[in-house]
C-alpha cells in the first residue's frame, strides 16, 4: 500500500491563484500527472495560479516544476481508497488523465470502476470531476459526414472485434463515470481529445501507411482530427472555470486544418504521396478475409480491418465541439 508522500514543490511566482467557488483556492487533482498531456498541463494550470496535486505511480525526477511551491507530488496508487481520499480531501476538481491497464478485460473493467469511485467519493457539491477521454468513444460506422459531441457513441457493454479494446475501455470509462458521479451529485465534464501532438511527436499514422521515406495518404484532401499538445492542456484547464459547465466538449483544433498543409511541415524527413482511392480496393477486398481471422482470434493488422481504416483515415468535418 503506497501512502501518499509529498514533496513541497516550487515556484515561480505566478499570478494569484484562482478559486472555483469563494473562499481561498482549492487545490486541483491530476491523476496520470506524469504522462505525454500531464506534463503539459501541470505547467498550464500552474501557470494560471491553480494551486495543484499531482499524483503519479512514481515521483519525478529532477525538473523545472519540482522548483514550484504551489505543486505538490504525490506518489499514490490509485486503487489504494485510503491513499486516493487523503490525496483528493479538499479539493476543487479531479483531472483524471491515467489509465492504467492490465491483463484481462475483466481485471481492467474492475480497475477502471474502483479508481473511478476512489476519486470522486472524497469529492464534495461544489467539486467538479473532469474525466478526459479520447475520440476513439465514436462508433465511426454511424459517425457519417460531420463529427460532432452527441455523435453515435460505441456501446458501452459491447466488444465488438472492429475496434481495439482501448476504445471500449475508454467508453466504458464514460459510461461509469457518469453513473459514478450521478450517484455522487458531482458535475462530470467529459473532455475528447482528438489526436495530440507536438513536434517532438508527431502521429505519422494517422496521416498515412508509412514505406520507408514515403507515406502514403488515403483521402488526402480529408481534415487532419488533431491538436496541439499545449493547447490540449489550455482547453482542460479550461473546465475549471467557474462559468465552464458540465458535458460533453470535443479537444481538437478548430477550424481543423487540411491534412497534407498541417502535415508536411511536420514531416519534412517523408515523402507525402495521395492514395488514389483505386488503390484502396485491393485493401476493401482483403476486409472479409482479416474479418473472418478476426473472429477466430487470429492477430489481425489494423489497416485490415475496414472500421478501424474508416476511423482512421475518416473524411467526417468536425462540426459543433459541445453536446
Amino acid at each position: 500500500m503506497h501512502e501518499p508522500s509529498a514533496s513541497p514543490l516550487p515556484s515561480p511566482a505566478g499570478p494569484p491563484a484562482p478559486s472555483l467557488g469563494e473562499g481561498p483556492p482549492r487545490p486541483v487533482v491530476v491523476t496520470g500527472a506524469g504522462g505525454y498531456i500531464g506534463r503539459a498541463l501541470l505547467a498550464e494550470l500552474r501557470r494560471r495560479g491553480h494551486p495543484v496535486r499531482a499524483l503519479l505511480r512514481r515521483l519525478p525526477g529532477s525538473t523545472a516544476l519540482r522548483e514550484d511551491p504551489g505543486l505538490q507530488w504525490l506518489q499514490v496508487d490509485l486503487d489504494d481508497a485510503v491513499a486516493v481520499a487523503r490525496a483528493v480531501e479538499g479539493a476543487a476538481a479531479v483531472i483524471h488523465l491515467a489509465f492504467e491497464v492490465r491483463r484481462t478485460r475483466a481485471d481492467q473493467a474492475d480497475l477502471t470502476q474502483r479508481v473511478l469511485r476512489h476519486l470522486v467519493a472524497p469529492l464534495d457539491a461544489e467539486a467538479r470531476f473532469v474525466l478526459v477521454s479520447s475520440f476513439s468513444v465514436y462508433d465511426w460506422r454511424q459517425v457519417g459526414a460531420v463529427l460532432q459531441a452527441d455523435s453515435p457513441l460505441l456501446a458501452p457493454h459491447e466488444q465488438t472485434p472492429w475496434y481495439g479494446d482501448y476504445a471500449h475501455l475508454k467508453r466504458r470509462q464514460e459510461h461509469w463515470a457518469g453513473q459514478i458521479c450521478a450517484a455522487a451529485g458531482v458535475p462530470l465534464h467529459v473532455l475528447r481529445p482528438s489526436r495530440v501532438y507536438d513536434r517532438e511527436r508527431v502521429p505519422a499514422d494517422l496521416v498515412g501507411i508509412g514505406l520507408g521515406p514515403l507515406l502514403l495518404v488515403p483521402r488526402a484532401r480529408r481534415q487532419a482530427h488533431v491538436i496541439e499538445r499545449q493547447a490540449c492542456a489550455a482547453a482542460i484547464a479550461d473546465a475549471l472555470a467557474p462559468e465552464a459547465t458540465a458535458g460533453v466538449r470535443l479537444l481538437t483544433a478548430s477550424p481543423a486544418p487540411a491534412l497534407l498543409d498541417w502535415a508536411r511541415p511536420l514531416l519534412p524527413h517523408r515523402r507525402l504521396l495521395a492514395l488514389p482511392r483505386p488503390v484502396e480496393w485491393p485493401l476493401r477486398l482483403l476486409h472479409p478475409l482479416a474479418a473472418w481471422a478476426l473472429r477466430r482470434g487470429w492477430p489481425v493488422p489494423g489497416l485490415l480491418l475496414r472500421h478501424r481504416y474508416e476511423a482512421r483515415y475518416t473524411t467526417a468535418r468536425v462540426g459543433p465541439l459541445e453536446g
